[in-house]
């Protein structure tokens, strides 16, 4: 069930990511509807995976990614929710750190990912 979600999940890390620039201190994964009744660390991994791809001194792997992101100070968390997502909610928060004010915008926490199922 999980596997055709998993490159989504790491495309959708890799997006939040640069969507901030690479400066994140959380990142959150929210799982909606059928998919919420799984297990999802592999998704959630797969995610770190991705956010983590090219901007770490070491290869980047889905044992390490969670270290990785530990060492970053990146707060990871996972949601469940068996409500389907109401879509004109936005899904996704800035949550820039501190120092990511490189465009003039206030610094604010930025990146929430979100994976729905069916």
């Amino acid at each position: 069930m999980l596997g055709a979600y998993i490159p989504l999940a790491a495309k959708l890390g890799r997006l939040a990511m640069e969507l901030a620039a690479g400066h994140v201190e959380e990142l959150r994964l929210t799982y909606f509807g059928a998919l919420a009744q799984y297990d999802t660390r592999l998704l959630t991994v797969a995610a770190l995976n991705g956010a983590f791809q090219g901007r770490s001194d070491q290869p980047v792997n889905y044992v390490n990614a969670p270290m990785i992101a530990a060492e970053r100070g990146v707060e990871v968390r996972e949601e469940r929710s068996q409500c389907r997502p109401r879509l004109h909610e936005p899904r996704a928060s800035p949550r820039r750190s501190p120092t990511a004010s490189r465009s003039g915008w206030p610094a604010r926490p930025w990146a929430t990912t979100t994976v729905s199922g069916s």
